[in-house]
């Protein structure tokens, strides 16, 4: 796990793609908000065990209404064979299509290794990352600490 000071965020990265339900999607559109990327496949077997994870993580931070976007991230598989795991696995947020790569270009090397999960802050810019497979309580006290920067920085 890797946090990144205030004073050490690089610029926003900017991630664009189309979502395996075929919608165009930026990474500006979550601004103002905690995004969490997560980065998979369903050929991998860690990426496999991680995935309830990130989707009851994802459901708590909806029904609390918190100010948090999910997008995953396939990675090197067909947009069918993406759709078709994130269906049997239960995923309701999000993911991009891989479609060569394009998407995981605006990581900027961010994500080495799959699974990879990065939280931005709400400006866009890297607050913290993990390579490996994240746990629940890891991964919600890396989006709460982003959700306490996001509220002193707008004086909530």
């Amino acid at each position: 796990m890797q946090l990144i000071a205030l004073s050490q965020r690089d610029q926003p990265l900017l991630i664009s793609g189309t979502t395996l339900d075929g919608k165009a999607w930026s990474s500006d559109t979550a601004r103002g908000k905690v995004l969490v990327l997560n980065v998979w496949g369903s050929w991998c077997a860690p990426c496999v065990k991680e995935a309830p994870v990130l989707q009851k993580v994802y459901a708590q931070t909806q029904r609390d209404k918190q100010p948090v976007a999910f997008m995953g991230m396939d990675m090197k598989e067909s947009p069918e064979s993406a759709a078709a795991f994130v269906r049997s696995r239960g995923i309701t947020y999000p993911s991009l299509a891989f479609d060569g790569g394009k998407p995981m270009l605006g990581l900027n090397g961010k994500a080495p290794t799959v699974p990879a999960t990065l939280v931005l802050d709400s400006r866009g810019r890297l607050a913290s990352r993990v390579l490996g497979p994240v746990n629940e309580s890891t991964l919600t006290g890396l989006i709460h600490d982003a959700l306490l920067e996001h509220a002193q920085s707008s004086g909530q």
